[in-house]
């Protein structure tokens, strides 16, 4: 124990992944990881707190911080106590949210932060919608269901099926304004009035808590501001969707984002190079044998002008390789990502393609406020298979001109392509005073 930090011998905390509320409806949702199990437990609990007659009095994330679940018993168990513990730990549960630019966040959000009996409270009900933001429309018409009950501090709302849900407003999350002093929830209380006289200010309400959360993750003031007007746009396009006078007008705005409309796959014939390249990185990743894959030749140099299909190459080989495993493909930036993502073409197994730029994949830092950030492993990659890189440029660091005008590569001085028992394919522009490599390692990494 002395050799631990302090943190990890003071602390007990639990990695809550929070699911989508789409994805509690049945219960086989509710059977997937120990969040989604506590998920199930916390609903029924507060149905039961219902029905005796009390108000729900916290969220599932305040109700999580108390339990954990027991795997051997298949149910949820206290953990510690709350406060002046001698023995036991202090209580802290983590929250992994997904990006906060994504409806997904919205549906975490929701779900741990706002009481409720019953997974349906959270999607939309009655308001016209696109799938793609069910989330933020479905919060908002929950809120806007909110109304001020008889009894001072209890909301109800009649959105539930299942229960006439009654919650206490010290559930909800505590809003704090920029002098430090606790903001109120809604309007004036006054009973069998509504919470929130408006979608604004629910909406208003909603991201208040939300950037406030991203603050206390340490996020900086320009991401922060970053996320609050794009919610901004979120909440026109909710309007836009909202006020759609008729089903044809809203039946266009459903195709137009909510439909992902990907090109046809072609054959392509290839040249003799292309398809000898083709046909090398095929064979090159088709070995089962490790030591046949250690023995075999695990190098490969394209040499190729702009314009003359090293793109189109990597895309097929990418197409190819995700009927069989997870594919990423690495660009120098978010331009190329949107070109790659809008070249992927309709076929069995592409969401098995991920695009990405080379800094989100590996996290890099670039010089000014990004050093206060902690840099975080790329974690993500262990699930990836097979990852084709464009145009990394990396300085070559000897004297002789890139490309390198020796005909055998394993003869250039040049450090990076000195030759090593690792495989990796070399793809370089000879109209460039650069080049790109990679090491391969046991995934298959294609540079391009």
């Amino acid at each position: 124990m002395a050799q631990l930090s302090e943190f990890e011998r003071s602390y007990s905390h639990v990695l809550l992944y929070p699911p989508q509320p789409v994805a509690m409806l049945e219960f086989e949702g509710r059977q997937g990881n120990f969040s989604a199990k506590m998920y199930g437990f916390y609903l029924q609990e507060k149905r039961l707190q219902l029905v005796s007659g009390s108000p729900v009095s916290e969220s599932f994330l305040t109700w999580h911080r108390t339990r954990e679940y027991d795997g051997q018993n298949s149910c949820v168990r206290y953990r510690g106590g709350k406060h002046q513990q001698r023995y036991t730990a202090t209580l802290v549960v983590a929250c992994r949210y997904w990006f906060e630019l994504t409806d997904g966040f919205w549906g975490q959000y929701s779900l741990t932060n706002l009481p409720h009996v019953s997974a349906l409270q959270l999607l939309p009900f009655r308001f016209k919608h696109l799938v793609s933001m069910q989330n933020f429309v479905g919060m908002i018409e929950y809120l806007m269901s909110w109304k001020w009950s008889n009894v001072l501090r209890i909301v109800q709302s009649m959105r539930c099926r299942i229960h006439d849900l009654k919650f206490c407003i010290d559930a909800l999350p505590l809003r704090v304004g920029q002098d430090g002093q606790l903001l109120q929830v809604g309007s004036e209380y006054a009973a069998g009035e509504a919470v929130f006289a408006s979608d604004k200010d629910a909406f208003s309400y909603l991201l208040s808590l939300s950037m406030r959360d991203l603050q206390y993750r340490g996020m900086r003031d320009e991401r922060v501001g970053c996320f609050e007007q794009k919610q901004h746009a979120n909440f026109l396009l909710y309007r836009r969707v909202l006020q759609c006078d008729n089903d044809a007008a809203y039946e266009s705005l459903r195709q137009e984002w909510d439909t992902l409309n990907r090109p046809k796959y072609r054959e392509l014939t290839w040249s003799p190079e292309q398809a000898d390249a083709i046909a090398r990185v095929k064979k090159g990743v088709s070995y089962e044998d490790e030591e046949d894959r250690i023995n075999s030749f695990r190098f490969l140099y394209i040499n190729g002008p702009p314009g003359s299909g090293k793109s189109a190459v990597l895309l097929e080989l990418a197409v190819w390789a995700c009927a069989f495993c997870c594919v990423l493909i690495v660009c120098p930036t978010g331009y190329l990502v949107h070109q790659y993502k809008s070249r992927l073409p309709d076929i069995d197994g592409i969401e098995r393609i991920s695009v990405d730029t080379i800094q989100g994949v590996l996290k890099y830092k670039r010089a000014g406020a990004d050093g206060k950030v902690q840099w975080a492993p790329p974690s993500a990659l262990r699930w990836i298979e097979y990852i084709c890189i464009y145009s990394l440029f990396i300085t070559c660091p000897c004297p002789c001109p890139c490309p390198c005008p020796c005909s055998c590569p394993c003869s250039c001085p040049c450090p990076c392509l000195c030759p090593c028992p690792c495989s990796f394919l070399f793809v370089s522009s000879i109209k460039q005073n650069w080049c790109s490599f990679a090491l391969l390692y046991q995934k298959c990494v294609l540079f391009f």
